[in-house]
């Protein structure tokens, strides 16, 4: 009796360490455990709420609207959504392959930096080399972002045309197209 009596109280201080109890009783797991739903709950209902009142309208290029920009094109148009993603693209027969290529990337140019790839070509020639290296360049004249409402929603790049002026102009009309 007497070794059962101390393996009990032993017992008992194994779960008492400073006065605190090392494994908790049933009530407070309970607590625990509704403190724990009422978190989740809110949680899961709060950024539901912040994230609708964030959300607006964006402006963005639709497949016919690029359409309608490139119709008109003697050359290879490419249209990209502000990620730079490919909307449409349309090459004649008589525009080499390889223009593809080059309208689609003055188009991710114009998108990934906001800038006509003119810009970006100039100040190459003015010896500022370096925007060589930025990712996903090509520094040639033809590619114009598209903004609404301050904001660049995609752009137009165009290659192929009998000049850069050429590529340029092709370009600024299917700005203009998709101003209408």
């Amino acid at each position: 009796m007497h070794c059962y009596r101390h393996l009990h109280s032993a017992g008992r201080q194994a779960r008492r360490i400073n006065g605190v109890n090392r494994y908790p009783t049933q009530g407070q797991i309970m607590k625990y455990a509704r403190k724990l739903l009422l978190l989740a709950l809110a949680g899961s209902l709060i950024p539901a709420y912040v994230c609708a009142a964030q959300l607006g309208d964006k402006p963005e290029l639709t497949l016919e609207a690029a359409k309608q920009a490139a119709a008109a094109a003697e050359a290879a148009v490419g249209v990209v959504d502000d990620g730079g993603h490919l909307i449409y693209f349309a090459r004649l027969d008589r525009v080499a392959s390889g223009m593809a290529d080059a309208a689609i990337m003055k188009a991710r140019t114009a998108a990934n930096y906001g800038l006509p790839t003119r810009t970006l070509e100039d100040a190459v020639a003015q010896g500022h080399v370096s925007y060589l290296n930025l990712p996903g360049v090509l520094p040639l004249e033809g590619g114009l972002p598209v903004s609404a409402g301050g904001r660049v929603i995609g752009a137009i790049g165009v290659a192929g045309a009998q000049s850069s002026e050429d590529d340029a102009a092709i370009a600024r009309a299917g700005l203009a197209a998709f101003a209408r």
